[in-house]
């Protein structure tokens, strides 16, 4: 029956589930060290971008490859997200602690929450996808992520409920550690792709706003 047959939908959809295994697996032992835990965010990104297209090949295979071409951009960019993410988290733990809170803490949290959910979410498959310095790929972020605002909002609403859905219960952790990440990714990744070959277009007529 074609309905199972390679082309079908059922062997399609179980290939592309065991390629997101696969991935997180590859994410996760990567990330053991924690440190690396960029480059291997930037590795998955590299696959991801090429699986919404079908172009991935051999994941395994591919994500070594784009993890051993970034580490070094992919290592720091994973540090500095760790610090902002820090950063955050000490300025809401300030606010929470003291008696009487200024609002202005609250509002410089929420802020810089935000400033850094756009460069990161952009910077970590802008990496895997162009060859470019850091400190122009973190800058680009932030544009590309005001330039596209609503699918910037959209990808974020998606990580956010899927990261609450694998969090709601100890099952769904479960489950969430066996896919979590690279679910989050490939959800993401579809939206992602249509930004940067909008943003490649813009290049092309001289109207990016992106260096």
């Amino acid at each position: 029956m074609k309905f199972f047959s390679v082309e079908g939908p059922v062997y399609r959809f179980m290939s592309t589930l065991m390629n997101v295994l696969l991935l997180n697996l590859c994410f996760l032992v990567t990330s053991i060290p924690i440190i690396t835990i960029g480059a291997s965010t930037v590795a998955m990104y590299d696959v991801m971008l090429r699986m919404v297209d079908d172009e991935e090949g051999y994941v395994v295979r591919q994500f070594f490859r784009a993890f051993r071409a970034n580490w070094k951009q992919g290592i720091l960019l994973g540090i500095l997200n760790l610090a902002a993410a820090y950063a955050v988290y000490l300025d809401f733990s300030i606010f929470q602690a003291l008696e009487n809170p200024s609002v202005f803490i609250l509002i410089i949290g929420v802020l810089s929450a935000f400033y850094f959910a756009l460069i990161f979410l952009y910077s970590y498959p802008q990496v895997a996808r162009y060859e470019n310095k850091l400190w122009i790929i973190m800058r680009n972020s932030f544009r590309i992520g005001i330039k596209y605002f609503g699918s910037t909002l959209l990808m974020l609403v998606i990580i956010a409920l899927e990261a609450g859905l694998f969090l709601w219960k100890t099952t769904l952790m479960f489950l969430g550690v066996l896919i979590g990440p690279a679910c989050i990714c490939f959800s993401v990744s579809a939206i992602m792709k249509r930004v940067f070959l909008k943003l490649e277009k813009a290049r092309e007529e001289g109207d990016a706003g992106v260096e």
